[in-house]
């Protein structure tokens, strides 16, 4: 910086500004070498600062995480597909037609899928269930529920009249 520049900071800057909108690829080129140069200070710096802030990091995380999954529990019904449950903290997403290839399983952690969920615009093949239903559904093969409901329908006194 020179002398001038020290003593003329606001004159110093206007000229500065003026001469990037003037120049915009050798200003591009002085970004490009500014950046490599100072690359290595920039990561040491916000590496530093993520360790001092690492709580406030993960408060962040955390948070918006669960406004996807409150967003996505919201777009398939905020309720459980089988029993009804509402309580946020009882419900999964469930694969309605399992997962397909086992050995191609996807390998996303919970809060991921939330958000792969959101970016190909939640798809038709999910729903929600509760854990209780979502365990049964994945030990069984259906959840105690269905097999209920199958028995009250047979056992109701349900008459069906076909009209000719």
């Amino acid at each position: 910086m020179s002398k001038w520049q020290k003593e003329h900071p606001i004159e110093a800057a206007i000229y500065r500004r003026k001469w990037a909108l003037d120049n915009p690829e050798k200003e591009m080129e002085n970004d490009k070498r500014r950046y490599q140069r100072d690359r290595t200070k920039r990561a040491a710096a916000n590496k530093k600062w993520n360790d001092s802030h690492r709580e406030l990091l993960r408060e962040r995380a955390n948070a918006k995480n669960r406004e996807i999954r409150k967003d996505v529990l919201k777009h398939y019904g905020d309720r459980c597909a089988c029993c009804g449950e509402t309580e946020p903290k009882f419900l999964a997403i469930d694969h309605i037609n399992g997962r397909g290839d086992k050995n191609n399983r996807d390998k996303r952690v919970t809060a991921s899928f939330y958000r792969w969920i959101q970016k190909n615009d939640y798809p038709k093949d999910l729903q929600i269930l509760c854990h209780n239903c979502n365990c049964a559904k994945g030990f069984y093969g259906e959840c105690p529920h269905q097999s209920f409901k199958i028995k009250e329908l047979f056992n109701s006194e349900v008459v069906v009249v076909i009209a000719k």
